[in-house]
């Protein structure tokens, strides 16, 4: 129950990412927007999962030997014998030739982003500090911080996966259940991002993000970030905040 609770808390969040800009009065915040162009196309990148290169899991052992798909009555033994039996060697192979022909295409995928950034999480203070061993000094929050944001330019939104393509979020029909639509257009999900919270010397940085297929089936995300030499932004880490 207390899973469930969590769970329906990071998806209100998520949905609250793409509806923030209707709350707050945004400015212009130079450096965040030239920070949150730079590090789009790598964490675009690392978020992104195309299920259809993935190869479907087996079914439950139990629902093999109920539907006769296997001969053995012993769960232990269901799965391995599905997996050398034709039927599922005849799936695979026809999963691996899709699969091919997915990754040789050339069809764009289509993202919606939302169309400003402008929500921070309280939790991403600690988090930040504990993980570059900082001082509780060296990050500072103000009210300020949560007045305002930035509207995306999404000619200057790439990614490292060369097949994505970004389109507001309000361009798509107006109704939360967007993936029940048919798109004229390869429409895989939504990624959403929170502001960024950087240390006082802005060398080190943190950002919420996640990626939604519907509304149950989705991940989010806590990126770690450090900056080298020329103003140039590395991941740390990746960590997984929720799941749907």
């Amino acid at each position: 129950m207390r899973y469930s609770n969590y769970l329906l808390i990071c998806i209100v969040l998520f949905f609250g990412l793409l509806q923030s800009c209707k709350k707050k009065p945004l400015q212009k915040l130079t450096y965040e927007e030239e920070v949150f162009y730079k590090v789009f196309p790598e964490i675009s990148n690392c978020i992104y999962e195309d299920l259809r290169l993935i190869l479907p899991p087996p079914m439950p052992p139990e629902f093999l030997i109920k539907k006769g798909y296997v001969k053995t009555k012993d769960p232990n033994k269901a799965i391995d014998e599905w997996l050398q039996s034709e039927y599922y060697i005849d799936l695979r192979d026809k999963w691996k030739k899709r699969k091919d022909s997915i990754l040789n295409d050339s069809e764009p995928i289509f993202i919606a982003v939302p169309d400003t950034i402008s929500r921070f999480f309280k939790d991403d203070y600690k988090r930040l500090i504990n993980h570059f061993n900082l001082e509780n000094s060296d990050v500072t929050i103000n009210d300020s911080l949560y007045n305002s944001g930035f509207r995306v330019n999404f000619d200057k939104l790439t990614s490292n996966n060369n097949k994505l393509l970004f389109k507001p979020y309000s361009s798509l029909p107006k109704t939360k259940k967007y993936w029940r639509v048919n798109f004229d257009f390869n429409f895989h999900g939504v990624i959403s991002f929170s502001r960024i919270l950087f240390d006082n010397t802005k060398s080190y940085a943190i950002v919420n993000t996640g990626f939604s297929r519907s509304g149950l089936d989705g991940q989010g995300y806590r990126v770690l970030l450090f900056k080298i030499e020329d103003d140039y932004w590395l991941i740390s880490k990746i960590e997984e905040t929720w799941e749907s």
